[in-house]
């Protein structure tokens, strides 16, 4: 079998500093962070403040119901923004409803121009063709208002796939699941609204970006002066345990969580270590991850041993800090999403 594996990638060197001075650097963070608390110490953390372990997580299916009040919108994304990739002509325009632009000055400022914040989900539907097969799944962790969510669930219902989105924040969840419905890809959405990390049960306390709120985050908490809210704290395993066939086939999982990448990745023990995505486009932010009290070079470390090239990564967008790494075995990853999953 044949694959286009990555359209038009571009080699990048991630340049890291030395393990030295990354740790000393990740004490002096730590105590700058309320949102983690040390690894080694988070269950007891969380045994200690009354946090029970709560239930598996579950799909939030109210699709129905009104636009939020507060959604800006709707905006036209014109076909020409999507290539060819949703389908000709008129119908291949979007919808999508947005936040205040002075709340949220990046995705909805972009969104409301008639752009995509970050255009590079279309290279990610471009690898689902390449794949070759049908059925597939897109995991997008951090899923905001749908900026790839929702035009990812219309290249994945073309192609007979699914997307499982996963987003803490009501005000992202509730415009998200309005874009869902003014673009018909509820059915093709699952949508579970949590934070993510390396222990479920609980919340997480989350500090909320007044400017930005698409940088809203747990490792920014400590020295911020803005609002906080406390999302329900689940793990990707638990969702692999709730969601098994889906989550066995993800092609490609897109994580974006504002520097909880490596708490939730560390909470993805089984699920990467028997149906790893094929493709991780994922954030790695150096002074973030140290807050959340995972270092980057631990973190690559660990994706090593779950079978990732993290030595030859891409870089996928606009941002500098945003990259691809792929199985090393990436033509067997993919032939194994097209085998039933078995528990």
């Amino acid at each position: 079998m044949a694959y286009n594996l990555w359209p038009g990638g571009v080699l990048l060197i991630l340049f890291l500093r030395s393990d030295a001075r990354e740790a000393a650097q990740t004490d002096d963070a730590a105590r700058q962070a309320c949102g983690w608390a040390r690894r080694k110490e988070h269950r007891d953390w969380r045994s200690e403040l009354g946090h029970d372990v709560v239930g598996p997580p579950s799909v939030d299916s109210t699709t129905v119901g009104g636009v939020p009040s507060w959604a800006v919108g709707p905006s036209v994304i014109r076909a020409v923004e999507n290539e060819g990739l949703l389908g000709d002509g008129p119908d291949a325009a979007m919808i999508m409803y947005s936040h205040p632009e002075q709340e949220d000055g990046w995705v909805s400022k972009a969104l409301q121009s008639g752009k995509w914040y970050d255009p590079s989900w279309r290279e990610l539907c471009r690898l689902y063709d390449g794949a070759k097969g049908k059925g597939l799944t897109f995991l997008d962790v951090g899923a905001n208002v749908g900026n790839f969510a929702v035009p990812m669930a219309r290249c994945m219902k073309r192609r007979g796939g699914k997307v499982v989105a996963v987003e803490a924040l009501p005000r992202h969840s509730e415009i998200l699941k309005a874009n869902m419905r003014i673009n018909f890809v509820e059915g093709s959405v699952n949508l579970f609204p949590y934070a993510v990390g390396d222990v479920a049960g609980g919340q997480l306390t989350i500090a909320l970006n007044g400017a930005n709120l698409g940088a809203s985050s747990a490792v920014n908490c400590g020295r911020n002066a803005t609002p906080h809210i406390a999302a329900p704290l689940t793990t990707l395993d638990d969702i692999y345990a709730v969601a098994p066939e889906l989550m066995h086939k993800v092609l490609v999982m897109k994580i974006d969580i504002e520097g909880s990448e490596g708490r939730a990745l560390y909470g993805a023990q089984k699920f990467l270590a028997e149906s790893p995505p094929c493709y991780l486009r994922i954030e790695l932010m150096q002074e973030w991850l140290r807050r959340a009290r995972t270092p980057l070079s631990e973190l690559l470390a660990y994706l090593r041993t779950k079978g990732y090239d993290v030595d030859g990564q891409r870089r996928v967008s606009f941002l500098d800090h945003d990259f691809v790494f792929s199985q090393k075995r990436l033509h067997e990853c993919i032939d194994g999403k097209h085998v039933d999953h078995k528990d």
